[in-house]
């Protein structure tokens, strides 16, 4: 039974949810990399850790919600993404100039 000190992770591949102590017991020391339910093959790099009672749970920003201007889940998306269909427009334009004195 799982509460608020349990250490929980979860196998990306399938799903399934465990135990850190059962995985650490039954997957990482003997180095058996397949899920405990479906014995499905998982890379242990994958492993999600949903609940960790010895780190804190880490600290989001929402600014999205204080700068309407924002549309993307991040801010820094947004702007990854507007540098980004700027350089792409630079190239498009260099390209057309180009073609154009070929």
């Amino acid at each position: 039974m799982f509460n608020e000190n349990s250490h929980i992770v979860a196998v990306m591949e399938t799903g399934n949810v465990y135990s850190y102590e059962a995985y650490k017991e039954l997957n990482k020391e003997p180095q058996w990399w397949h899920d405990l339910m479906t014995e499905e093959r998982f890379d242990p790099q994958n492993l999600i850790t949903l609940q960790d009672p010895k780190r804190p749970p880490r600290k989001f920003d929402y600014r999205q919600v204080k700068d309407p201007e924002l549309i993307n889940s991040s801010g820094q998306q947004k702007r990854t993404m507007d540098l980004i269909n700027q350089k792409k427009s630079e190239l498009l334009e260099q390209h057309r100039k180009l073609g154009d004195s070929l």
